[in-house]
């Protein structure tokens, strides 16, 4: 019993490190795609980056910035505006309401246990996801589990057990730290198994099965079990049911189709480059979302910068300076000024406004056109 603790002090840690590098930088293009952003030069954007929530690292549930985070991880918006926070280390679910009002849904102290609000606990959960009746998915990674909460907070265990990796059905099923989740309209959900480096897919009934990817990690591109992926991080997915995933330790921006395809849209070798497809670098990509026209929104987290890649591939910068050659920082204000600190979370509302859980600033960010 001791030893099992060790382990996920241990395995806690090395994410706690591992999680320290993805921010992005977003790529405009041209027609539609500029709903969020201005044209590749962010210096003459209009678009304005603000704090919606938190302040100091801690746990506080309160109005906007008197409100408390402990490296809050990942973010999801509801069809009323509510948004919903992965805190990570106080180990709970956070909402946030459109007026900012901050409220502990489910958590509590770190341990595994299903129940109702803050009689269930957590053990990291580092991403969140919802479906189309609100009911939210939690990539417990710690626990090594998926878990669900109803929209009155009721959590239950869906998929997982112990660590490993294993296909099957609910508990029979094992993964190894998943780090990113994601709900279609059919209501399956898609995970990034961390240390599994695969795709992992549950159906409506609870059938866990792998869409792609293989150990060892590496990088190829390929079909189902043929490609390979290192250290994944968030998903997403478009209008036509591709998925798109953030390969972090390749530095690449992955596309998936619901057959199995894999490809690589954006990104090449570690660094900050915009530009098109493959010419474009990124430094340990993480969070991912999609606007209504299927423009990707990336958390570049080692660069600490939000990037966009349009549909044809184009990346570019939508927030985040480099100021006398620092790229992390907590300033809000116009995109050429404001600076992040490590954010890993990215989503988008149905006002086409941008959220991000500024992990290392242990705040929420909004981004949004003035």
């Amino acid at each position: 019993m001791k030893q099992n603790h060790i382990m996920k002090t241990s395995k806690s840690f090395a994410y706690f490190l591992t999680a320290l590098c993805f921010l992005a930088t977003l790529t405009n293009c041209n027609k539609e795609d500029d709903t969020v952003i201005d044209p590749d030069n962010n210096q003459n954007s209009n678009t304005q980056v603000s704090t919606f929530a938190g302040s100091n690292i801690g746990y506080i549930d309160d109005i906007g910035e008197n409100a408390e985070f402990n490296y809050p991880t990942d973010i999801v918006a509801d069809s009323q505006g509510n948004l919903y926070v992965a805190d990570q280390y106080n180990h709970k679910i956070r909402k946030i309401t459109p007026n900012g009002v901050v409220t502990t849904l489910a958590g509590s102290t770190d341990g595994n246990e299903d129940g109702t609000g803050v009689n269930a606990k957590f053990y990291n959960p580092s991403a969140i996801t919802i479906d189309q009746n609100n009911n939210l998915y939690v990539a417990d990674t710690n626990n090594n589990k998926i878990r669900k909460i109803t929209p009155s907070g009721i959590v239950t265990t869906i998929a997982g057990s112990t660590e490993g990796y294993e296909d099957g059905t609910g508990t029979d099923a094992k993964f190894s730290s998943p780090r990113g989740i994601k709900a279609d309209v059919q209501g399956n959900i898609f995970v990034a198994d961390y240390y599994n480096h695969r795709i992992r897919k549950i159906s409506p009934n609870g059938v866990v099965s792998t869409l792609a990817g293989s150990t060892p990690p590496g990088f190829a591109d390929g079909m189902g079990e043929d490609a390979k992926f290192r250290n994944l991080g968030g998903i997403t997915i478009d209008s036509q049911g591709n998925l798109y995933v953030s390969d972090g330790a390749n530095h690449k921006i992955r596309k998936i189709t619901s057959n199995g395809q894999v490809s690589t849209i954006a990104g090449s070798t570690k660094g900050y480059v915009n530009g098109a497809g493959t010419s474009a670098k990124f430094d340990r990509p993480f969070g991912i979302t999609i606007d209504s026209q299927d423009n990707l929104y990336v958390v570049d987290n080692f660069n600490s910068k939000i990037r966009k890649v349009s549909t044809s591939g184009s990346v570019s910068t939508v927030a985040g300076a480099t100021i006398g050659g620092t790229d992390s920082g907590a300033a809000d204000g116009p995109v050429a000024t404001a600076q992040f600190y490590l954010p890993t979370g990215i989503t988008i509302n149905n006002q086409d406004i941008l959220y991000v859980a500024d992990r290392a600033n242990h705040k929420i960010r909004k981004i949004t056109r003035e």
